[in-house]
């Protein structure tokens, strides 16, 4: 554990030494957290828009389905949700990953929750004229995919050029 110059353990209340203004201490170093708890409650907040996002979505799909096959209502189930599953993953496991990757997962996970509601909400038409139901709970989720790639993806090279 780590003492001040007063010989008191966790009393300090500046940045810490050896760490750049805006960075985080890992928990698990001992030196205690700068953030303040302010990302922490952020994650909370991302892991909630996640379940909101993936509830919403589901029951947007269901009020459009027409009767289909429950084997087929499943797996379309499955694939609007799996988003939303992942991204409450990635913020509950995220603890050792970087600050920036951190803020990028919440950052996409509230994107996703509310664009995904917008267009299955029907207050956002995507949709080309003519095309079934399905097509928008076809193609959103591997849209979303896709942002939630390039959003990892940037975090991880702002993260990795911080260290350097």
């Amino acid at each position: 554990m780590s003492t001040n110059g007063l010989g008191k353990a966790g009393a300090e209340s500046g940045p810490q030494k050896g760490l750049k203004a805006g960075s985080t201490a890992d928990s698990s170093g001992g030196r205690g957290r700068i953030e303040g708890g302010g990302l922490g409650l952020v994650r909370v907040a991302a892991v909630i828009a996640a379940s909101i996002g993936g509830a919403g979505s589901v029951t947007f799909m269901v009020r459009a389905s027409q009767h289909p096959p429950r084997v087929l209502l499943v797996l379309f189930t499955l694939w609007v949700v799996s988003p939303f599953l992942v991204l409450a993953w990635a913020n509950v496991v995220s603890r050792r990953w970087s600050v920036v990757v951190r803020a990028m997962i919440c950052g996409v996970t509230f994107v996703v929750a509310v664009c995904s509601l917008l267009v299955y909400g029907g207050v956002v038409d995507v949709r080309p004229a003519g095309s079934a139901n399905a097509f928008l709970f076809t193609i959103v989720p591997p849209v979303t995919w896709v942002v939630m790639a390039v959003g990892v993806g940037v975090g991880a090279q702002v993260s990795r050029r911080r260290l350097r």
